[in-house]
């Protein structure tokens, strides 16, 4: 089961104007939301110190708590979440109610959604509900949420350490690196290619220039990404490469 990571940044901006509006807009409609629907209406059950193994299909950094629930809530597929706050791990789950499948994490929580009060939140993202394509994300610190497109994988190249593949001005770098998490990076950025190095390195570019750089062999950019290790993000002066779609 492939499972995905994103950490949000404080210091990231939204680098389109629909998106912009779409952040402003969502403000409003998380306050509105959580009125008409708070976490406690939401919920089904919080156990403490518990897991649920085996049914994670996206993982996040996440403020707090409520934001970690909040992000299930507006996720069509998620059912519910396993909550870490000494590292601010959010886990969410595609199934729920599997008592056979949890575990006694110390610090941990689980939680369930409780379906029927909640459907009526129409897993609203930003201001829309997420394609089949996409994934929901926070942004500005867990203050609103942006639907995420998926991406294409255009190939391994290589690269030398002053002729760089993709730009290196918004570059970032995370222990907890995966391809959705610089997907998400370059997108808020509105630059549509992607480039993964040494496992953890993420670098965004407007356009794809492969001169002067060789096509290598896929199996060349072994280098697992730290977050996700099933998938692979690079290697040493090579650079898995993908498109935002």
């Amino acid at each position: 089961m492939n499972t995905s990571i994103f950490k949000y940044g404080r210091t990231w901006s939204i680098g389109r104007e629909s998106a912009m509006l779409d952040v402003r807009h969502c403000v409003l409609v998380c306050v509105m939301l959580t009125r008409a629907f708070g976490t406690n209406t939401c919920m089904e059950e919080r156990v403490k110190d518990t897991k649920l193994l085996g049914h994670m299909f996206l993982v996040l950094e996440a403020p707090r708590e409520e934001t970690c629930f909040q992000v299930c809530l507006r996720s069509s597929r998620c059912l519910s979440v396993n909550w870490e706050a000494a590292v601010r791990r959010c886990e969410l789950n595609s199934v729920s109610g599997q008592h056979n499948d949890r575990v006694n994490v110390s610090g941990a929580v689980y939680m369930q959604v409780n379906m029927p009060s909640c459907q009526v939140l129409g897993h609203v993202c930003g201001h829309r509900s997420c394609d089949p394509t996409e994934f929901c994300v926070t942004v500005r610190g867990g203050a609103g949420y942006l639907c995420v497109t998926t991406d294409t994988y255009q190939g391994c190249y290589g690269q030398a350490n002053k002729d760089r593949l993709l730009p290196t001005d918004d570059d970032i770098s995370s222990n907890s690196m995966t391809i959705p998490m610089c997907s998400a990076h370059c997108q808020t950025l509105n630059k549509p290619y992607i480039a993964l190095h040494k496992g953890k390195d993420c670098s965004c570019g407007t356009t794809l220039d492969t001169g002067g750089h060789s096509l290598l062999a896929d199996s060349s950019c072994s280098k697992a990404c730290f977050g996700d290790s099933s998938t692979f993000c690079g290697a040493t002066w090579k650079v898995s490469v993908y498109k935002n779609e």
